[in-house]
C-alpha cells in the first residue's frame, strides 16, 4: 500500500498505457495466414490443371482433325485472317494456347481468366451467329460447323462456374449448338442430334462439376486441418517462448521496479533505456524438467476436471528432462482428452494415469492415459473434419517425433486414450524425416462416385438414343439389326457396373466383345444413308461407346476395340462407310483418354504437395510468430515502464509507479482474466489512490475451449464489471479471485470499506 496522492492517476498516463499484455495470447493464428488458408486451393488448382491441358490439347486437335470444318481450320491458319470464319478459327487457336500455358503457369487466377475466356468467347461466337440466322436467314460462321467441338469450351467455361448455373448453361449451349450446326429441319433427326450431343457430353461435364465439388472440399478440409496444425505448432513454441519470458521478466523487470521502489535502484532524469531492461531476446529451450511437466499435467488436469482420479509417480530426479516439444504434445493432447471426458462422459468415473520412464536418471519414455467410463462412441463414425480427436489429440502427437495416440472407444464401454514417448521412435523418424513418404490424400476423381453417372437409367436413356438413332435408316437384315441392338444394350449395361472409376475387368471384358460384335453386326446389315444426321446410326454408337470405356479409366482397351472396329470395317468392306470415316468420328477418344490420365498425373504428387505446403507455412509462422512475441512484449513492457518513469515526473512519483508497475505486471502474469483496459486503469487509480487490490485468477489455463464452453463469457463480464464498479469506490482493500472449473461459485469480491466492515460479492450461474 502507498500513500494517497504520490503515483500518477491514470489519467496522466498515456492513452494506451492500461492496453492488456501481450501475454497468454496464443491460441490465435495471423490473420494473414488464416486469409492464406482460407483460400488453399491445392486440390483444386490440380483440377484446373487437368482441364486446362486436357481440354485445350483436345481444341485444338478437334478442329484440325476432327471437325466438319477441318480442312477450312488448317487453310485459316496459313495466313492472316480473311474472313470471319477464318477469324474465329483464329480466336480459337489463340485461347487454346493460352489454356494450355495456363497449365504451365499453374495459378489460380491464371486459369480462372484463361478458362472463363476461352469458353467465353466460344460462347460469345455461338450468339453472334444465333443472331444472324435469326436475323438474316444466314450466317458467315455456319461454314465454322460450332457443334462440332461445343463441349470443350463448355467444360473449360463449367470449370470456373461453379454450381448448377454451370451446368445448366453447359446443357442449353449444346443444345443449341447441335440445333443449328448441320442445318438440320426441325423434326425428328434434330432431337437425336440434340439428344446425341447431350448423352456424349454430359458424363465429362458432370464428373468435372462433382470433381470441382470434391476439390473444394478437399480444399476445405484440408485448409482445417493446416489451420488447426498451425495453431497448435504456434501455441507450443509461444507457451514455451512465454514461460521464459515471463521468466525473464520476473528476474529482471520486476526485480528492477522491486528496487526503484525500495530505493535501491537509483534512477537519474534520463529516460529509462528499454535495451538494458530488455536484454534478452529468450532463446529457444530443448529440455524441460520431468518433475515440473508432471506436476504440471495434473495441476492442469486437476483444473480442468476437479473429480478426477490422478495416479502419477513419486519424486523423479531432478536430472530427468523431457524435450520441450513432446511435453507440450503431450501436454496438450492430455488437456484436450479430459476436457472431452468431462464434456461428453458427465457422471462418469474419469481417471488420469501418468508413467514416465525414469532409468539411470534419465527420463527414457512416457505413457499417459485418459479413461472414462461413460456411454462411448464408435471412433470409426467420428466426421473427418472434427478436430477434437483427429487433430487436438492424434495430430498433436503424430505431428511430433516419437509421440503417437491410441484412442479406443466403443458405445457403452467407455473411452480410453493413450499417450506415449518413445525417443527411439523419435530418433528413428528424425533420421526418415528427409525420405518421408507423401501424405495419402484422395484423388478429386477418387470423391466423385461414378456411380451418379454411370447408373441403369442412365444406359436406359442411353439404349433409347440408340435405337432411335439405329430407326433414321432402313435395315436390309432384320436379324442383323436386331443382334446389333442387343450387342448395344449388353455393353451400355456393362459400362454402368462397379462403384469405382475404373470399370471392373469383367465389365470391361464384356464391353469389348459385345462393342466390336455390335459394330460386325452393323456392318452385316449394312443400311443405306439416311438424307438427314445421321447418315448412318452405329459409327456414331461405336465411338460413343468406345468413349465411355475410356471415360471409365479403361483407355488402352478403348482404342484396342476402336482398333478392331478399323479392322471391320476394311474387313466387311461396305459401300456406304470407311476406314476415314471412323476416324473422323472418333476424335473424342482424345479427350476421354486424356482427362483420366490427366487427372492421375495431377494429383499423384497431391499429398506431397499439401504436406510441403503445410510444413513452409507452420515454419513461417513460427518464426513469425516468435518474432512478433518478442517484439510485442519487449515493447510492451518498454512503454509501460518509460511513461511509469517518465524524467519529467518528480523522484517519489517516479518511486511510486514503479511500485505500482510492478504490481499491474504481475496482474498481467498471474491474472490474464482480469487484464482489460477497463480493469486495468481502475486498478491503477484504486491503487494510487491509497487501497490495497488483490486479483487472484484460478481459471485460466490453456483449455480455452474448455472454458468457453462452460460457458463463462456472461460470468466473466459480470465479475468485471462488479470489479470496476467497486474499485471506483472509497474501499480501503479488494480481493476479487475467480475460481477453478467445477466450483459452485465462479468468482468472489471482498470489499473492506473505510469503517474496516467486510462485504462479499458473489457471481455464479
Amino acid at each position: 500500500m502507498i500513500p494517497a496522492g504520490l503515483a500518477t492517476t491514470s489519467d496522466s498516463l498515456p492513452a494506451d498505457f492500461h492496453a492488456p499484455a501481450p501475454l497468454r495470447r496464443s491460441g490465435q493464428l495471423a490473420e494473414e495466414v488464416e486469409s492464406d488458408y482460407l483460400r488453399s486451393q491445392t486440390a483444386l488448382l490440380a483440377l484446373y490443371r487437368v482441364v486446362a491441358f486436357g481440354c485445350g490439347v483436345s481444341w485444338l486437335v478437334f478442329m484440325g482433325l476432327g471437325s466438319n470444318a477441318a480442312q477450312l481450320y488448317r487453310a485459316s491458319l496459313t495466313g492472316p485472317p480473311d474472313s470471319p470464319a477464318s477469324a474465329v478459327f483464329w480466336l480459337f487457336t489463340v485461347a487454346s494456347l493460352v489454356v494450355v500455358a495456363a497449365g504451365f503457369v499453374h495459378r489460380h487466377a491464371v486459369y480462372r481468366w484463361t478458362l472463363g475466356l476461352a469458353g467465353g468467347s466460344y460462347v460469345a461466337v455461338l450468339a453472334l451467329h444465333l443472331v444472324s440466322l435469326v436475323l438474316t436467314d444466314e450466317s458467315p460462321l455456319t461454314q465454322n460447323y460450332l457443334g462440332d467441338t461445343t463441349g470443350l469450351p463448355m467444360a473449360m467455361l463449367m470449370a470456373v462456374l461453379p454450381g448448377r448455373a454451370g451446368l445448366v448453361l453447359a446443357v442449353v449451349t449444346l443444345a443449341v449448338a447441335a440445333r443449328v450446326n448441320l442445318g438440320t429441319p426441325l423434326g425428328w433427326n434434330t432431337v437425336l442430334e440434340v439428344a446425341h450431343a447431350l448423352i456424349l457430353m454430359l458424363p465429362f461435364l458432370m464428373l468435372l462439376q462433382a470433381g470441382r465439388r470434391a476439390s473444394e472440399a478437399l480444399d476445405r478440409m484440408v485448409a482445417a486441418d493446416h489451420r488447426e496444425i498451425v495453431r497448435l505448432a504456434r501455441m507450443k513454441a509461444l507457451d514455451e517462448m512465454e514461460t521464459r519470458f515471463l521468466g525473464h521478466l520476473h528476474d529482471r523487470v520486476l526485480s528492477y521496479l522491486d528496487g526503484v521502489w525500495r530505493g535501491v535502484v537509483a534512477l537519474d532524469r534520463s529516460p529509462v533505456d528499454p535495451g538494458k531492461l530488455l536484454t534478452m531476446p529468450p532463446t529457444r529451450s530443448t529440455h524441460l524438467s520431468l518433475r515440473a511437466i508432471v506436476a504440471g499435467m495434473v495441476s492442469d488436469a486437476k483444473r480442468l476436471d476437479p473429480e478426477l482420479a490422478v495416479s502419477a509417480p513419486g519424486p523423479v530426479p531432478e536430472s530427468a528432462t523431457m524435450p520441450a516439444d513432446v511435453a507440450a504434445s503431450i501436454s496438450d493432447a492430455l488437456l484436450e482428452a479430459v476436457s472431452n471426458g468431462v464434456r461428453h462422459a458427465p457422471g462418469s468415473n474419469r481417471a488420469l494415469e501418468i508413467y514416465p520412464q525414469v532409468e539411470e536418471g534419465r527420463c527414457r519414455g512416457m505413457s499417459v492415459r485418459v479413461t472414462d467410463d461413460g456411454r462411448g462412441f464408435d471412433v470409426d463414425d467420428v466426421p473427418r473434419d472434427r478436430a477434437g480427436l483427429r487433430v487436438a489429440i492424434a495430430g498433436r502427437m503424430a505431428a511430433t517425433p516419437g509421440c503417437r495416440a491410441e484412442i479406443a472407444s466403443s458405445p457403452g464401454r467407455g473411452t480410453r486414450v493413450e499417450l506415449t514417448w518413445d525417443p527411439g521412435l523419435r530418433d528413428q523418424r528424425e533420421g526418415q524425416a528427409d525420405n518421408a513418404a507423401p501424405v495419402p490424400v484422395p484423388t478429386p476423381y477418387d470423391l466423385v462416385g461414378v456411380g451418379r453417372i454411370f447408373r441403369p437409367r442412365n444406359a436406359a436413356v442411353v439404349m433409347a438414343l440408340v435405337l432411335g438413332l439405329s430407326l433414321n435408316n432402313t435395315h436390309p437384315h432384320a436379324v442383323a439389326h436386331l443382334l446389333a441392338l442387343a450387342a448395344a444394350g449388353t455393353a451400355a449395361w456393362a459400362l454402368v457396373q462397379g462403384d469405382a472409376l475404373r470399370l471392373p475387368a469383367r465389365s470391361t471384358a464384356v464391353t469389348a466383345v459385345t462393342a466390336t460384335l455390335f459394330l460386325v453386326a452393323a456392318l452385316v446389315d449394312d443400311p443405306p444413308p439416311a438424307a438427314h444426321w445421321p447418315a448412318l446410326w452405329y459409327p456414331w454408337v461405336f465411338v460413343l461407346l468406345c468413349t465411355y470405356l475410356a471415360i471409365r479409366d479403361r483407355a488402352l482397351v478403348a482404342w484396342s476395340v476402336w482398333a478392331m472396329g478399323l479392322v471391320a470395317v476394311e474387313l466387311v468392306g461396305t459401300p456406304h462407310f470407311d476406314v476415314p470415316g471412323l476416324v473422323g468420328m472418333s476424335i473424342l477418344l482424345l479427350p476421354a483418354t486424356l482427362i483420366p490420365r490427366m487427372v492421375d498425373m495431377s494429383t499423384r504428387g497431391l499429398g506431397l504437395a499439401m504436406a510441403s505446403a503445410r510444413h513452409r507455412a507452420t515454419e513461417v509462422e513460427l518464426v513469425a510468430a516468435r518474432r512478433a512475441f518478442l517484439a510485442d512484449s519487449a515493447g510492451w513492457v518498454a512503454r509501460q515502464a518509460a511513461a511509469a518513469l517518465a524524467p519529467g515526473l518528480s523522484g517519489d512519483a517516479r518511486r511510486h509507479n514503479a511500485h505500482l508497475l510492478e504490481l499491474k505486471l504481475r496482474d498481467s502474469i498471474r491474472s490474464p482474466l482480469f487484464d482489460t483496459p477497463q480493469i486495468n486503469r481502475a486498478v491503477w487509480d484504486a491503487r494510487a489512490a491509497g487501497a490495497r487490490v488483490r486479483l487472484l485468477d484460478d481459471r485460466s489455463t490453456d483449455a480455452a475451449d474448455a472454458i468457453d464452453a462452460a460457458g463463462t463469457g456472461d460470468r466473466l463480464a459480470r465479475t468485471r464489471a462488479a470489479l470496476a464498479e467497486v474499485l471506483a469506490g472509497d474501499a480501503e482493500s479488494v480481493t476479487a479471485r475467480i475460481y477453478p472449473a467445477g466450483r459452485a461459485v465462479y468468482a468472489t469480491i471482498v470489499v473492506t470499506d473505510p469503517a474496516g466492515e467486510n462485504h462479499r460479492i458473489e457471481i455464479n450461474d
